[in-house]
């Protein structure tokens, strides 16, 4: 397996049915999910980048007892929101930037 996130306090699943693409009312439709007080959320991706399990530390522990991991990342009680690509950016510039263009 390729990755398991550990430990996270909430896991916001944007597309909790195996949608592809959300549009209109839809994209306001989220599974979010919060840890207890005495245990965590693990996310599961498997060695093709797929999410393959989501649920409670314990549960993917038990799910998954004697895979090795490529990468365990310790979410510390964060929110993770896996599968989302915020494609905007922010202008780090004020103003134009045309005259790059020439440049290239």
């Amino acid at each position: 397996m390729q990755l398991l996130i550990r430990g996270a306090s909430q896991v916001v699943q944007v597309a909790n049915r195996g949608e592809m693409v959300k549009l209109k009312s839809s994209m306001g439709d989220l599974a979010i999910l919060t840890a207890s007080e005495s245990e965590g959320l693990s996310i599961a991706v498997d060695s093709n980048g797929l999410i393959a399990s989501v649920g409670t530390d314990s549960d993917i522990c038990n799910q998954f007892p004697n895979v090795k991991w490529d990468s365990i990342v310790e979410a510390n009680g964060r929110s993770v929101i896996p599968g989302l690509v915020d494609g905007h950016t922010h202008p780090v510039w004020d103003g134009d930037r045309v005259h790059e263009f020439a440049m290239k």
